[in-house]
């Protein structure tokens, strides 16, 4: 095949792979030209492979750090708001704030009480005696477990953040509200509480049938006879009247019964001179108020008519 370009003449004719002229020889040849336009092109695609492998790491080991960082920021707040509840506490318990506190438990010592984001502690013995004069009576057990999911009036007694300590108490809160009704001198239906060597806690009933505050009733003033043991006088669960002897916002409040009693010691007091022959001037009397007979030795310059003459004398001052 021939073509004329300008004079020139230029022979075109195929060629097979091996070199031989004939066209039939049909052998693909690719040429130098292709070839490196075509390793360009695969360069070029494992580079862009590469970087977005690179870029898809990177993006990984960024959401990493940023969910790290989300979880740091998370609970940095929770601890700010932590402080600040903890700081709420504190002015809550130098106000002497009263507030209903949510009770979220309880265990064998008391009930956990909610303050905010922080769990408190409330003691039995810091619950209102309300709660056990209830008829028929319970275990402390039960009635936590019936005041669980309510809120009752309390104060925070101890708020210390170093030492985890938060601890609230329903008497105080009481105690503020009720105390002002109560008058030296009133006298009150109350039930005994419990018993101690020194004495006894009653808690006062008020006028609407519901105990408010609780008193002590000191070995002192249990009875006008001799007391050697308060339990023989009163136990758990006694019905008693009581009479207002002192109050006090510290000590809380000072009942007595011989207020309501001293009738009848005046007319039982009696006294006896013993025949026993007096040594070293000290005489023996045997005293009986009540129910009990007590020995009291006597020293004295007197002689024995004059022992019975000062016994005669009290004997005749005594109502």
């Amino acid at each position: 095949m021939f073509a004329a370009a300008g004079g020139l003449s230029l022979v075109s004719r195929p060629y097979g792979i091996d070199g031989s002229s004939n066209p039939s020889v049909s052998t693909p040849v690719t040429p130098s030209w292709c070839r490196l336009s075509l390793r360009r092109r695969l360069s070029s695609a494992r580079s862009s492979c590469t970087a977005r492998l690179v870029s898809s790491g990177s993006s990984v080991d960024q959401e990493e750090a940023s969910g790290e960082g989300s979880k740091t920021a998370d609970e940095d707040a929770r601890q700010a708001r932590r402080s600040a509840d903890w700081r709420a506490a504190r002015a809550y318990k130098d106000s002497g704030i009263i507030f209903d506190g949510r009770i979220e438990g309880f265990n064998n010592g008391g009930l956990l009480i909610r303050f905010y984001s922080l769990l408190g502690f409330l003691p039995y013995p810091l619950l209102s005696p309300s709660h056990s004069c209830k008829d028929p009576p319970t275990t402390i057990q039960d009635i936590a477990k019936d005041l669980v999911g309510s809120s009752i009036p309390m104060k925070v007694l101890e708020a210390n953040e170093e030492e985890k300590k938060l601890i609230f108490s329903e008497k105080d809160a009481v105690w503020s509200k009720y105390s002002s009704q109560v008058k030296v001198g009133d006298v009150f239906d109350a039930r005994v509480g419990s018993v101690e060597d020194y004495g006894a806690f009653v808690h006062l009933r008020y006028p609407d049938g519901f105990y408010y505050l609780t008193g002590l009733v000191h070995v002192s003033e249990v009875s006008w006879d001799l007391v050697q043991d308060v339990r023989d006088f009163l136990n758990e669960g006694d019905q008693v009247r009581v009479k207002v002897i002192h109050i006090d916002s510290i000590t809380g409040v000072r009942l007595g019964r011989q207020g309501l009693e001293k009738r009848v010691v005046s007319q039982d007091l009696e006294l006896w001179l013993s025949n026993i022959p007096a040594k070293d001037k000290q005489f023996t009397l045997l005293a009986r108020a009540g129910r009990q007979v007590q020995e009291v030795y006597l020293t004295t310059t007197l002689d024995q008519d004059g022992i019975k003459k000062a016994v005669q004398r009290v004997l005749g001052r005594v109502p």
